[in-house]
């Protein structure tokens, strides 16, 4: 298997039986799905196993960076992201 755009963190825990996914976008409405999966990976204190190199798999003129002002006058952007955690 090739996966030479998966940067693993570390490798998933054998008992690992069930997956739970989130789709940003417009299939996300209110963000829902998104924010509920970052719930559970807040409060369950779930570990990163692996990220997705994003620049192969997003058009960046349609799914675009979010940009945040902060205090101090400084910004913040977050780029788009396909991230892999388990808990």
């Amino acid at each position: 298997m090739i996966m030479d755009n998966v940067e693993f963190d570390r490798e998933p825990p054998a008992n690992l039986t069930t997956m739970v996914m989130a789709f940003g976008g417009w299939i996300d409405a209110g963000r829902a799905a998104t924010g509920a999966l970052r719930h559970l990976v807040r409060d369950l204190r779930a570990a990163r196993l692996a990220r997705i190199d994003p620049e192969e798999f997003f058009v960046f003129t349609q799914e675009r960076p979010e940009v945040r002002s902060r205090p101090d006058g400084g910004r913040d952007i977050q780029w788009p992201r396909s991230e892999f955690f388990a808990w």
